[in-house]
This record gives structure tokens, sequence and C-alpha cells, in this order.
């Protein structure tokens, strides 16, 4: 919102308020898969690259500039807000939420209250992404390693410690006439803990209460959720949120010699380069209540990347498997995409104005930026063969997350120099400056590598290195200069 140019401006009172909601949601992924099948020589390779570049660079800005004669009975209040993907109303909210549980929908959003205690970040909004079963019993072939000669299903029953609630789980298809509730989801309970059975699911009773017992994942308790658990939940308040995954799978098999060679990388560069300000500039405000300059940042950035390489080479003599995973994410406010600080931040100031009012004066300017990472990279290489086997195995992980923004509420000059004899200075019944830095990085980074050789002669190389760079820096200015009638006429200047 702008008022330029005026030169004069009379109401009860004036609200001037700029906000953007700009957000990103990008999802990238890539998949490669090679099979070889040769009598001799089989040799197979694959390769699964997957990048993203996200960029947001708004520039948000409420202001009363060159205004002679600014008249208010009321207040005066310039607000800027970049709120970037923030959720104005969540499905749910902890602090009144109703008590006991609730049962939630996939795409639902909760939003913590700032004294949330619990497992999440408080203040930040959640969305659930619902419970996925083990299996369905449509057919049951959901066992990865049944074969069509053999489409029993292992399924187990939960025993204390396990990492989950539950033992094996199956949603019950529409189709299922065997018996159980269509749609719901039964939990094994046919062992004793830990013990598991050979099951055929498309013919299994779910409403057999010996066998199986119907469970509500989806009713929980809002109050002492863990929204940690990222299989369930999933932060949804970013301003840039970007999903990237990469995976390649090669295989081959040949009688003499097998070689495979597997390579997966995953990229995202994400930058939010977004000018927030608050501004009364070249302007005279004649009489008003309180006046209000805020501005606030609450960008958010919030990235998963993840990559996997898997190699299998099987030759009667020889094999050799070679896999490399890769995963990088850059993730910068304030920053461009090569990482050169720019001149972006939160600004609030009185510049080369006067001001009298009966109430307070407040300049605020807030930075409350976040940069949530989750980087992951696994590499897995086998090499067989009945003389010689060689793997070799690497995983690498780079983040790099840096923010780093002017935060500045300031007064600076307290005359409007373009109208002489216009009254100077700033009087208020209290004058108050805050600049406040709350910007935040949390960032987890891992990698995994395996290499396995088989062979009277064998060798394998197995490499993780997973590196990451954190950096806020922020420059944070509360100050008043080039004023020299700064009054306050009954309370403090802070």
């Amino acid at each position: 919102g702008l008022v330029p140019g005026k030169t004069g401006v009379s109401a009860a009172a004036i609200d001037i308020t700029a906000t953007d909601n700009t957000s990103i949601r990008a999802d990238a992924a890539a998949a490669a898969i090679a099979g070889s099948a040769a009598g001799t020589v089989g040799i197979s390779l694959a390769v699964g690259i997957a990048s993203a570049f996200n960029e947001i660079a708004n520039v948000v800005d409420a202001s009363i500039s060159n205004a002679t004669a600014v008249n208010a009975s009321g207040d005066i209040t310039i607000r800027a807000h970049t709120i970037g993907g923030d959720i104005p109303t969540a499905t749910y909210e902890t602090a009144t939420a109703p008590a006991g549980t609730v049962t939630l929908k996939a795409g639902d959003t909760v939003r913590l209250a700032d004294s949330f205690s619990g497992e999440g970040e408080p203040g930040r909004v959640y969305r659930y992404r619902g419970f996925e079963a083990d299996y369905s019993s449509q057919n049951g072939r959901g066992d990865p390693d049944a074969s069509s000669d053999d489409e029993d299903t292992d399924v187990e029953a939960w025993e204390s410690g396990d990492d989950t609630p539950y033992g094996t789980t199956v949603r019950v298809a529409r189709s299922h006439t065997a018996g159980g509730l269509a749609g719901a989801i039964y939990e094994w309970v046919g062992d004793k803990p830990g013990d598991s059975s050979d099951v055929e699911l498309w013919v299994e009773n779910y409403s057999d209460t010996k066998r199986w017992r119907l469970i509500s994942p989806d009713v929980r308790n809002l109050a002492s959720e863990d929204y940690s658990n990222t299989d369930l939940w999933e932060l949804a308040d970013g301003t840039i949120t970007a999903r990237v995954g990469a995976a390649a799978l090669a295989g081959s098999l040949a009688g003499v010699f097998g070689g495979a060679v597997s390579g997966a990388g995953a990229i995202a560069t994400n930058v939010i380069l977004s000018t927030t300000s608050a501004r009364l500039d070249d302007s005279t405000v004649l009489s008003a209540n309180d006046v209000t300059l805020a501005a606030e940042n609450k960008s958010r950035i919030v990235a998963t990347v993840v990559a996997a390489s898997a190699a299998v080479g099987v030759g009667g003599v020889a094999g050799a498997g070679l896999s490399i995973g890769a995963a990088i994410s850059r993730n910068f406010i304030g920053y461009d995409q090569l990482g050169e600080k720019q001149r972006t931040g939160v600004f609030a100031t009185v510049n080369n104005s006067s001001i009298t009012a009966t109430g307070g004066l407040t300049v605020s300017a807030i930075a409350d930026e976040k940069i949530d990472a989750f980087v992951l990279a696994g590499s897995v290489a086998l090499g067989g063969g009945g003389v010689v086997g060689l793997a070799s195995s690497g995983a690498g992980v780079n983040v790099v997350n840096r923010i780093g923004h002017e935060v500045r509420a300031t007064i600076d000059g307290d005359t409007r120099l373009t109208a002489p004899g216009s009254p100077a200075g700033i009087s208020a019944s209290s004058i108050s400056l805050l600049s406040s830095d709350a910007s935040a990085i949390n960032a987890e980074a891992g990698a995994v590598s395996v290499a396995v050789s088989i062979g009277l002669t064998g060798g394998s190389i197995a490499v993780g290195v997973a590196l990451a760079t954190n950096e806020i820096n922020n420059v944070v200015t509360a100050q008043v200069t080039n004023a020299t009638r700064v009054n306050s006429t009954a309370g403090d200047i802070s």
C-alpha cells in the first residue's frame, strides 16, 4: 500500500497494509532402472538426476511519502508483512483444539501454539500426511518377496519396543468379500508379540478378532501428538517447499562377467530475496493518536532432498558393481543462487519526517525466518563372481543454509526537507523502536554407503561423506540518527 505525493491526507484513521503470501511448492523426481542378462558378458548402466531451482524476490512496501499534511483523529498504522506460505486458518489449533481425540483426514493442518511443549516446533503449521497401511487386501501380493507361486504375505504381531505402534496393518479393499469393513484398517494380532505368520490376505476374514484388530490410526490427540514424526506429519507453512528425489538401479547377470554402474543425484536450490518495508518518507504528520510502523518477514524454506543408488553385477567368473549417490541442498534467504549476499531485509523507517502524536510512536522490524532441511544420500554396490568380485560405493551429501538480512527500525531525520516552514521534530507520548531477529536453521544430513564383494578374490570400498554449512548473518539495528527534536511527552524513549 502506498500514499505517495499527497499534499494533504485527512481521515478518522489511516491504515495502510501490504501483505505478501507468495509460496512455491515444488516436487521433482527422477528414476532410472537398467537390467542386463547375457550368456557371456553383461553390463548395465543407470543414471537418475533430479534438480529444482526455486526463487522468490518480491518487494513488499507499505508507505506514506512526500505528504505535506497528514491528519488523523485516530491512529495511523503502516504495516508490511511477508508471511510466505503461512496458513491463515489451519484446520485445528492446539491452543483451541477440543479435549481428547479428533479424527484427521490427509491434508488437515494443525497450528502449534507458541507455548506448545511437545514434539514439534511451536508456532509452526503441520500438515497430516495420513496413515498408510502396510498392505491392501485386494490381491494379497503386497509382499515384495512374494513370487507368482507363493502369494502368501508375512505378517507380524506388534512387540513392545518396536519403532511403530502397530503390527502389520492391512487396509480392506472395497472388493473384498471374505469379511471385514471395506476401507477400514486392521492390525495382525494372530501371533505372540514379535512372531509372524504367512497368510493369504485376499481370503482373510478381517472380522475374526482372534487374528485381526480393527484400528483407527487417524484418530489423534492433538495435545500430545508427535509432530516431528515425518511418516505422519510435514511442515505446511513453507514459503518455498521443495521435495527432490532421485533413484537409480542397475543390475547385470552373465555367465562369465557381470558389471553394473549406477548413479543418482538430487539437487535443490531455494532462494528468497524479498524485501519488506514500512515507511514514512519526507512527510509531515500534523495530528494523530498512535502512530505505528511495523514490518515483519516470516519467510520459510522447507527442503527435502533424497538420492538413492544401487548397483549389482553378477558373473560366473567375475562380477563388479559401482554405485554413487549424491544429494545437494542449497537454501538461501538474503543470498542469491551463487551465494552472494544481497541488500534485502526488513525495514521500518521514519525518514526525514516530522510527527505530532498524542499517543505513542512505535517503529518495529521483525525477522522470523526459518530454514528446515532434510538431506539424505544412500548407495549400495554388490559385485559377485565365482573367482573375482569387486564393489565400490560412494554416498555424499552437501547442505548449505544461509540467512542474511538487514533488520532495521530507524528514525533518520526529523524535518521534512522538501517543505520549508513545515513543523519540525517528532513528538509523541512515548517512542519505541524495536528491531528483532528470531531466525533459525534446522538441518539434518546423512550419507549411507555399502559395498559388498563376493568371490575367491574380492575387494570392496565404501565411502560416505556428509557436509553441512549453516550460517545466520543478519544485521539488526534500532537507532535514531540526524534528528534534533525527538520528544516523548509522557513515557520513555526506548
